[in-house]
């Protein structure tokens, strides 16, 4: 009877904790209630309970930005699932780890987690943990351009979560294989997800979330089929939203997105205004990869708009390489090197300028080689903003040779 009273005791803490965190969204309020929560689970040595609760309140802190705290609850709690062999729990604590490195752009560190905790799931036949791991997984090789692997993942989360009919990560799979689609340039299979999307989830009561992404979608689809310039009021509300639903990763892209839609209108001023956001800048200051993009973005908003007081753009664009030079190729990389190279070359100085001109050529011929798939290829070449600038880099790599 202790032990039932102890556990009840402990699951209202719980619950507190939960309102602390879901409905006040005070998640300070909310790790007191977890902390409370395993006293009691302690002392009644409900070690399965415990470790649960260090990773609720390592979650936590990690949403908190403050990383050392998350890596030592979940530290705890995988000693913990390890010495018992709870091994579902510990495969969700891997989980957060790969969810840590890859917000610190140590890919290849996410990676291993990710597979150590499929591995898991796959001998537990946890098809759930299974889809989760292979969205994740998904996610990380879109970020460093090994799209074959990307669409693979996806594509087989999509199914998975198809299978045990979970409709809401059934519709992240599918949302996170769209943008993967539109950031390579393969319009028509962007387009044949997100019809696909829309006739599935359009009408079927989908979470806040996946009304937000459908609508993120179909900004985009209003900017390749109908070849329109891209809706910046409604991106903004997008944007908004997903601050909102605190989620930060697809709060950033959109406003980055928005930043550089903004810039192709020439609202240089508006684009400032948007990367200059207190929210925003509060939303990227612990993530390599964002600062580094929106380091990008003031160094397009320099060179084009001298009235902008900020600073050179070539110091913009050096800053943002320095934050990424070491990590994994991305999209992002071979865009600074462009704009270096351009740089150097309208300064005269054409030594630094052909090493920087060929290092962005060299990437972009490296990410298109990495695709297997002929067709995919073609297209990943073919798209407006990578064939110019690799014709721009070409022209100009003969004209300093």
């Amino acid at each position: 009877n202790s032990k039932i009273n102890s556990e009840y005791l402990a699951m209202s803490y719980n619950l507190l904790g939960l309102v602390e965190f879901q409905g006040n969204n005070n998640p300070r309020g909310a790790i007191r209630y977890f902390d409370s929560a395993i006293k009691v689970y302690k002392k009644a040595n409900m070690q399965v309970k415990v470790a649960g609760m260090e990773l609720n309140i390592g979650n936590v802190y990690n949403i908190l930005n403050e990383r050392t705290s998350a890596e030592k609850h979940w530290k705890r709690s995988l000693q913990i699932n390890q010495s018992i062999g709870n091994l579902e729990n510990e495969a969700q604590v891997l989980v957060s780890y790969g969810i840590l490195f890859f917000e610190k752009l140590e890919f290849e560190e996410a990676i291993e987690h990710y597979n150590r905790a499929y591995s898991i799931f796959m001998g537990l036949g946890f098809k759930e943990g299974l889809g989760m791991v292979l969205t994740n997984l998904g996610e990380v090789n879109s970020l460093i351009c090994d799209y074959t692997a990307a669409i693979d993942k996806l594509k087989k989360a999509q199914e998975l979560f198809k299978e045990i009919k979970n409709k809401s990560e059934e519709s992240e799979a599918m949302f996170l294989l769209a943008k993967l689609y539109f950031n390579i340039g393969y319009f028509d299979a962007f387009v044949k997800v997100l019809d696909k999307f829309d006739e599935k989830f359009a009408s079927k009561n989908l979470n806040e979330r996946s009304s937000i992404n459908l609508a993120y979608l179909k900004n985009m689809y209003s900017i390749i089929v109908d070849n329109k310039e891209t809706d910046v009021s409604k991106l903004s509300e997008i944007s908004e939203k997903y601050l909102k639903q605190e989620d930060t990763l697809n709060y950033v892209s959109s406003k980055l997105l928005l930043s550089e839609a903004l810039l192709k209108q020439s609202k240089y001023e508006e684009a400032l205004i948007c990367i200059n956001d207190v929210e925003f800048q509060k939303n990227i200051e612990h993530n390599k990869y964002f600062l580094a993009y929106t380091y990008y973005i003031f160094g397009l908003i320099s060179k084009g708009y001298h009235e902008s007081k900020l600073e050179s753009e070539i110091t913009y664009f050096n800053k943002a390489l320095n934050l990424i030079s070491d990590e994994s190729i991305t999209e992002l990389t071979w865009k600074i090197l462009y704009e270096m190279g351009i740089y150097f070359y309208s300064r005269g100085n054409l030594l630094k300028s052909k090493n920087y001109i060929i290092y962005a050529k060299s990437l972009i011929n490296f990410i298109a080689d990495s695709l297997k798939n002929q067709k995919i290829k073609s297209i990943y070449l073919a798209h407006p903003e990578r064939m110019f600038k690799l014709n721009e880099l070409t022209k100009l790599e003969r004209k300093i040779a």
